[in-house]
């Protein structure tokens, strides 16, 4: 996807989101990054937090490339634990 679609669909999504008056909490990838992952750690990090966190769900993050999968699980949950004003760890 191009960046000018990218933008786009962000655009849109950001203004449903508002328009339905849910809740919107904006994070940049370095800050959940460094509180959920740790500052540094590789890609195999995040699938293997996200498989300790979900086992349910460590069948789907077996491989390399399944750590965008992972990286998607580590964000939500980040989100969950700051939208519900618990400790990240």
């Amino acid at each position: 996807m191009g960046s000018f679609r990218y933008g786009e669909v962000y655009g849109i999504l950001k203004g449903v989101i508002v328009s339905l008056e849910l809740p919107l909490l904006e994070v940049a990838p370095i800050t959940w990054k460094n509180k959920m992952i740790g500052k540094g750690k590789s890609k195999d990090a995040s699938r293997m937090l996200a498989a300790q966190l979900f086992p349910q769900l460590s069948d789907r993050l077996r491989l390399k490339k399944d750590h965008g999968r992972a990286e998607a699980i580590l964000l939500a949950e980040y989100g969950r634990r700051v939208s519900s004003g618990g400790n990240i760890f």
